[in-house]
Formats: structure tokens, C-alpha cells, sequence
């Protein structure tokens, strides 16, 4: 058995964000909109003229805070009442997963419009939440990928660049990660194997960041959306859930999941994560240092970290390599890999991307 999964609709441009009333009533007249705080502040007069001037009932909520199972319960308590015919959600990876929280409970579809490109969550069926302490308490999947991805890339532009150097780390390990669980029989989020459609993404993804990375970063960096800029949000918002979702994840993904409890490491983006993961799993591997080396130059073109001190963790102790080693053999994805894993090899493997990395 093999499934595919993808949203039904993808709209990205400069400007796009005109469209959102268009694709809201495709599914009825009242649409409940949830956007980031600061967002909300400047587009609520926009937005209230152009769902108004649509016929749309618009109801609008600003969101602030941690996602929690008793948020999303109460807010979807608060919409149902209402009786939305669509929840959308505007912002970053936290308020699109409290929209896709809502309309999970709600039994609705969901509209995804990103304006940061850190990461391939907007077109994704997960549904991350925390505690309130912000350690994680679960993921939920809603049973299909949001209806419709709208990125205005005037937006991506605008936001600080930092933002799609960590959407490119994210992106860029699909490939080696899908390779790897289509070679040891692993699994995508379905339950199945890799589709030939999934690794065809996966590989588009690599070349595409390879090809217009750099170019994109200086796009983003003078705020003027190019085509440059357009292939790569395309590919970090778009292309990679496509390959995660289909493809699988492996070591890059497990190796992130250990940093987010590192010191200093912890704070940083979850691109960033798995940018340098993806190093540690091809040193894990056993690819030769020229691939390691390689892969970090491509980094340092698009202001990716490449070392655990530019993580913000100096000096790492033993004992705190193998505390992240722990924490990474813990997680769903090594199995989805040819290595044989143990503490003491992925340590090693730490130390190895370590003292290589510094030559670049």
C-alpha cells in the first residue's frame, strides 16, 4: 500500500494574501480567522473591508500564548456557537497550529496562510502542543493537509531572514532522510513506504536550495521577492511536508529532536535543529568528509549554524553529547535507517562534524 497526501490547493505571490476572501467562500459565509497578535494589529482594517466587500460573515480572533489541549478545547467551544463554516488561520507555525487545532475539533477544513517560510509545518497535517511550561504534551494530525496553503511572498519578504535560512534547514534534509527510510523499509506518516511521487519531491527539494539558496537569502535580506525567493519559499513551505509527510524522516529529524532539550541549543529554530542533524547523520552514515564539508559551505551561504557553538552550546561536555545522544535514540525515526545505533556511535558522530566543520 502506498498514500499520498497534499493540500488541495497551493497559491503563493506577491500580493496573494487579495485572494484569501475568494478561497474562503468556497467554503461558506462564515469564515473564523485566527492570526497572530501583531499581525492582527496591522491587517484587521484590510481584512474586515475585503471579507465585508466578499458577502463573508468574517470572525476574527488574535492569538497569543502556548497551544494546549485546554486552549484549543476552549476556543473551539467559543467558534461552535458561531457556526464557522472555515477556520484560516495568518502567521507563524504556533497560530497555524492552533487553526488546525480548532478545526480539527470543529470537523472543518482549514486554510493555511504562512507569513514566515521557517518551516514546512503551513502545508502540513500535524498539530504540535505544548504545555504551558512549553515542554511538549503531543502531536495531533488532522485527517487531511489544510485545503489551502496561501503564502504572500510581500510577507516572507518582509519578515527577518533568519526565518528562511531555518526553512532551508529544514528543507534541505528531506532528501537524505526520505533516501534513508525508503532503504531500510521504513515508513512515511501514513504507515507506508515512500511513493515514487514523494521521492521525486525530496530530491526537487535538494537541488532547488542548492541551485537558488543564496540568491534567495539576499532576496530576502533587501525585502524584494524574486524568482530566487519564490523557488525556495515554494520548496520549504510546499515541497518539503510533500517529502516528510510521503517520504519519511530519519536521522536528521531524530538527531533535532535531542537538541531541543541542549543547553543553549534549545532556543534555537527547528531548521537550524536539523540542519545540523542532517551533518551528524551523514557522519553517522559514514559518508567521507568531503560530503560533510560540502554540505557546511552550503550552510554558511545561507546563514546556517554548522557548529554546536554557533548553536549557543560551547565547549559541550561529554556528558552533555551523550545526554542528546539519548534523547535522539529515543525518537520514532531511527529506525527508519540501514545504521546500527547506540550511544557511544552517535556521540562519536557529534565529535566527528565537530572537527571537521571548524575548516570550513
Amino acid at each position: 500500500m502506498r498514500i499520498f497526501m497534499a493540500p488541495a490547493c497551493y497559491i503563493q505571490g506577491p500580493g496573494a494574501m487579495a485572494r484569501l476572501p475568494e478561497v474562503a467562500r468556497r467554503h461558506g459565509e462564515r469564515p473564523w480567522l485566527i492570526a497572530d497578535a501583531g499581525i492582527m494589529a496591522m491587517l484587521e482594517p484590510e481584512l474586515r473591508a475585503s471579507f465585508g466587500a466578499a458577502g463573508l460573515v468574517l470572525q476574527l480572533q488574535a492569538f497569543d500564548g502556548e497551544i494546549t489541549h485546554a486552549r484549543l478545547d476552549a476556543w473551539a467551544a467559543q467558534a461552535r456557537p458561531e457556526q464557522p463554516t472555515v477556520v484560516v488561520g495568518i502567521g507563524g507555525g504556533k497560530v497555524l497550529d492552533v487553526a488546525k487545532g480548532v478545526a480539527l475539533r470543529l470537523g472543518l477544513q482549514m486554510i493555511s496562510v504562512p507569513t514566515i517560510a521557517s518551516t514546512d509545518a503551513p502545508a502540513s497535517r500535524g498539530v504540535v502542543i505544548y504545555h504551558e511550561d512549553h515542554s511538549l504534551a503531543g502531536v495531533e494530525q488532522m485527517p487531511r493537509n489544510p485545503d489551502c496553503v496561501l503564502v504572500d511572498t510581500d510577507w516572507i519578504a518582509r519578515a527577518p531572514a533568519r526565518f528562511l535560512s531555518a526553512g532551508i534547514g529544514d528543507a534541505i534534509a528531506k532528501k537524505f532522510e526520505a533516501e534513508a527510510c525508503l532503504a531500510s523499509g521504513g515508513r512515511n506518516k501514513h504507515g507506508t513506504p515512500p511513493s515514487l511521487t514523494a521521492m521525486a519531491v525530496a530530491e526537487t527539494c535538494y537541488t532547488t536550495l542548492r541551485a537558488h539558496g543564496a540568491a534567495a537569502m539576499r532576496a530576502c535580506a533587501a525585502q524584494t521577492p524574486d524568482a530566487a525567493l519564490e523557488s525556495v519559499v515554494e520548496t520549504c513551505v510546499l515541497m518539503s511536508a510533500l517529502a516528510f509527510e510521503n517520504g519519511g524522516l530519519s536521522l536528521a529529524h531524530a538527531m533535532a529532536l535531542g537538541l531541543t532539550q541542549a543547553r543553549g541549543v534549545a532556543q534555537r529554530l527547528h531548521g537550524e535543529h536539523v540542519a545540523y542533524g542532517l551533518l551528524v547523520q551523514f557522519a553517522l552514515e559514514g559518508r567521507g568528509d568531503a560530503t560533510i564539508l560540502d554540505m557546511a559551505a552550503f550552510y554558511r551561504s545561507v546563514a546556517l549554524p554548522v557548529t554546536l557553538a554557533e548553536l549557543d552550546m560551547p565547549d559541550p561536555a561529554e556528558a552533555e553529547l551523550a545526554e542528546i545522544a539519548r534523547a535522539n535514540l529515543a525518537s520514532p525515526r531511527p529506525p527508519n535507517t540501514t545504521v546500527a545505533l547506540d550511544l557511544p556511535t552517535v556521540v562519536q558522530a557529534f565529535r566527528r562534524v565537530e572537527s571537521l566543520v571548524v575548516r570550513v
